[in-house]
């Protein structure tokens, strides 16, 4: 676990460098850095990363498409995981998530990536079908996992 507070916040323009270096690190198909510039300037993109010191150690990036958080990437640098990035990451998504109105959160996640399906299981996301070919490159199926979002009555 990771020492001491670990929040999640929106990174800066200057920062989307290194999101994008923890992208290429971890995904088959990374994001560019105009792709996460895109998603921040998105009215209904979320992007949030996690530092350790001033160094970037993950992020996570999400559309909030009416009462569906759809979430597109999560990523943490190699050397930083299992240490509780991902899941502060993911807490303070489904949590924005939640205050924009959102019921549920999806996603996709490759069949063959056994971590990611039991983070995401640990993170209370059940399978909610299988999306044959999903994946490129290489090629693979998709599970499509959901949550549902604890809405609090609004006044």
């Amino acid at each position: 676990m990771v020492r001491g507070q670990v929040s999640a916040r929106q990174p800066l323009p200057e920062e989307l460098p290194a999101l994008a270096a923890i992208d290429l690190l971890s995904n088959p198909g990374p994001w560019s850095e105009q792709n996460f510039l895109e998603l921040m300037q998105n009215p209904f993109g979320l992007l949030l990363a996690c530092f350790r010191g001033r160094r970037a150690a993950g992020f996570i990036a999400c559309e909030i498409q009416g009462e569906l958080l759809a979430v597109d990437q999560l990523a943490v640098h190699p050397e930083l995981r299992r240490q509780g990035f991902a899941a502060e990451l993911l807490r303070e998504a489904v949590r924005r998530g939640e205050a924009a109105g959102c019921t549920l959160a999806t996603l996709e996640v490759r069949r063959g990536n056994s971590g990611a399906l039991a983070f995401y299981r640990a993170a209370g996301f059940e399978c909610a079908g299988v999306r044959p070919g999903l994946y490129r490159d290489p090629p693979e199926d998709g599970v499509v996992m959901t949550l549902k979002i604890d809405c609090k009555e609004k006044d």
